[in-house]
């Protein structure tokens, strides 16, 4: 017992319980705080009222962890303190939202399953950003429940203003992108996951050993039905009658992928669909990919034209006021040593309902950032809400992208700018 903890049964209100740091009143489990005692470690806890449990045989005495009444312990507790909200681990403690196909269907009109968690919606493939993977249906399921629901009602007003794309679910080169960035992070060699179905080197494989193949590879375990369908569709092939069976050439499927790392004892077969498929893929941007640090998403021309003016604003503020954004929005990233969520490394960066990607932050950790950063300047809740669009990664806010930018605003403007100049000169020429 410290020094300065005397026994007298006036130091403790209602008999509550020490636990040297706070004083806990066993039956309204209120935390009152001894203003006498010198600080444990630099700061002091803002008091938090829980809620009361029924009493049980037993009462609480000085220098116990805590009174029979409230002995059971709760998961995800933090450091210091009595008690702390429960973790939401899905499936357990609540019953998830999922998000499901809606009105998609599967090749033979039967009806995708409702309870396909990574299910995305059929929608038009017109419109196909300039972006590697943006899978929203899918990423978005990283977030935590309430910043799914805040997350979901905002992507309608986006949709409605008109500032955003539409998303390509059924894109083939969108899909291609995907998988080669995920087979590149996670050092995977494809063609071994589907040459052991083909012991004759022939470069083709049935329908059934395509979604072996597939389901075996681990970087590839949230793709949803439709995609593998697609997948199929894309590189099937009508083959004899001895072969009608095998109609998934992955011959081809992982050269495109993996062009280096194919063996020479299994036949290619390159169509010029495929060819042209490679040429297409080739020419996609890899840092625009999902897995990359700087992560983005693509807009129409009015949400680019709104956001150039959004930065440009919140650059000056930066520079002006002499204000870090990195330093603001890196407060509420459970990565970093400290900051305001720093007792979060330890308990929720494991949970699969929090985006544990280093230099990302929620939704509702964005907003208050954002209040601090950009309070009096005006700007909505709609320009907040397309800046989120924006830089948008995994279901989470990167604000490691948007602080880079932010740094390098001119540079940015610039090359724009060079850019633009570059094709009215080509088509002065022309």
């Amino acid at each position: 017992r410290p020094p300065w903890a005397v026994s007298h049964p006036c130091c403790f209100k209602r008999k509550g319980v020490h636990r040297g740091e706070d004083m806990i009143d066993p039956g309204t489990m209120e935390h009152s705080f001894n203003s006498m005692r010198p600080p444990m470690h630099g700061w002091a806890p803002a008091p938090v009222r829980l809620p009361a449990r029924p009493s049980t045989a037993g009462t609480s005495r000085p220098g116990t962890a805590m009174s029979n009444a409230s002995s059971r312990p709760l998961t995800g507790s933090r450091p210091g303190t009595a008690h702390s909200a429960r973790l939401v681990v899905p499936g357990k403690n609540v019953q998830a939202d999922r998000w499901s196909i809606e009105g998609g269907g599967m090749l033979d009109g039967s009806s995708v399953p409702r309870d396909d968690m990574y299910g995305d919606s059929p929608r038009s493939t017109a419109k196909r950003p300039f972006s590697a993977t943006v899978r929203r249906p899918t990423t978005i399921m990283y977030a935590n429940i309430a910043d799914q629901m805040s997350i979901k009602q905002e992507e309608l007003k986006r949709q409605s203003a008109g500032w955003t794309l539409e998303e390509p679910s059924n894109d083939i080169v969108h899909l291609m992108t995907y998988m080669r960035q995920r087979a590149s992070n996670s050092s995977v060699f494809l063609f071994e996951f589907f040459r052991d179905f083909d012991p004759y080197r022939r470069g083709y494989i049935s329908e059934t050993d395509f979604f072996r193949g597939v389901d075996s590879v681990r970087c590839f375990s949230d793709m949803s039905i439709p995609e593998k369908y697609l997948l199929l569709r894309t590189f099937a092939e009508r083959r004899p009658n001895k072969f009608k069976h095998l109609i998934f050439n992955y011959a081809a499927f992982c050269e495109i992928l993996q062009p280096c790392n194919q063996p020479t004892d299994t036949r290619v077969q390159m169509l010029p669909q495929y060819q042209k498929l490679r040429q297409v893929l080739y020419s996609f941007n890899p840092e625009m990919s999902l897995d990359s640090p700087f992560a983005i998403q693509p807009l129409t021309g009015e949400g680019e034209t709104r956001i150039m003016d959004l930065m440009g604003r919140l650059h000056h503020k930066t520079v002006s006021t002499r204000v870090s954004a990195r330093e603001l929005l890196g407060d509420y990233d459970p990565h970093l040593n400290g900051g305001t969520v720093g007792w979060m490394k330890k308990t929720m960066k494991t949970t699969q309902f929090m985006c544990n990607v280093p230099g990302c932050i929620s939704y509702s950790q964005y907003m208050r950032g954002m209040v601090r950063l950009a309070g009096n300047m005006g700007i909505t809740n709609d320009d907040l809400d397309l800046i989120y669009a924006k830089y948008e990664r995994n279901g989470a806010f990167n604000y490691y992208a948007f602080c880079h930018h932010l740094d390098h605003w001119f540079d940015i403007v610039d090359a724009q700018m060079q850019e633009q100049q570059q094709q009215q000169q080509q088509q002065q020429q022309q």
